[in-house]
């Protein structure tokens, strides 16, 4: 695995050696594009919920213990978030 920089970010370099099988090299390309497609349907799922959540917490702003707790949830993700796109845009 070849790692930048970014928060969050890792970028996987996959070799396959000229001896390996093309069914080897099909096989690892099919089990990366289900990853992938895992991870996909995993975020739209996050999203649904992260929606959810600012949706309750705007329903309930005058809560005081669920919005100092809303604060420290959301801190490290808005936090890294930044970090992330300053990278993204250095490189650029």
């Amino acid at each position: 695995m070849h790692r930048h920089d970014y928060p969050f970010i890792a970028f996987e370099i996959l070799f396959v050696s000229r001896s390996s099988s093309s069914q080897n090299a099909g096989a690892l390309v099919t089990d990366c594009h289900e990853i992938i497609e895992k991870r996909k349907e995993e975020l739209i799922s996050d999203l649904k919920m992260f929606e959810k959540l600012t949706k309750i917490i705007s329903n309930n702003i005058e809560n005081d213990k669920l919005y100092e707790s809303y604060k420290v949830l959301k801190q490290p993700l808005i936090n890294e978030t930044i970090a992330c796109n300053e990278a993204l845009n250095a490189k650029t």
